[in-house]
């Protein structure tokens, strides 16, 4: 009887160290998978729930611009039965220089006409047209501006190029 108590308890120490290992393995496990399963939620939901940020940017500044009315251009080498119905729109460095271009207006549609009228068909059709015509009306423009102003022509805009 004394052997048979002997084995139950060496037993019972065994089967309590089996159990404890077991439930200690199982606890490890089970801490593993929930920390894996938190960071991996909490990096799902963190891109879903992130806030989008306005990054504040400065305004750009308005461009100095001066508008002018249609202009109706014969086209060069047509005989006069192609049209260029354009209007030209000029960006300029300097606010100061909006009055006096105003004041030099009908001089200045004169020289958009002049080039324009210089240019073909093909040319203005061209893959570089719209751009060697905006060239040609800025240095035309800025040359009358610098012999009497200050200030240039930065760029020129269509907001119409229709060739009829």
């Amino acid at each position: 009887m004394a052997e048979d108590n002997a084995d139950r308890k060496s037993g019972e120490e065994n089967g309590a160290d089996g159990k404890k290992g077991r439930g200690t393995v199982f606890m490890v496990i089970l801490g593993i998978l929930l920390i894996a399963g938190g960071i991996g939620t909490g990096l799902i939901l963190g891109q879903r729930s992130r806030p989008v940020v306005d990054v504040p940017r400065k305004d750009p500044e308005t461009p100095l611009i001066v508008s002018f009315e249609d202009l109706y251009v014969n086209i060069a080498e047509t005989k006069a039965t192609r049209v260029l119905k354009l209007t030209v729109v000029l960006e300029l460095s300097e606010e100061k220089l909006i009055t006096p271009l105003e004041a030099h207006r009908a001089i200045i549609r004169d020289l958009i006409s002049e080039a324009a009228s210089h240019m073909t068909i093909d040319e203005l059709e061209g893959r570089n047209g719209r751009s060697i015509l905006k060239r040609e009306i800025k240095n035309r423009v800025n040359d009358l501006v610098r012999d009497r102003m200050a200030g240039a022509v930065v760029d020129v805009y269509f907001s119409d190029f229709l060739i009829q």
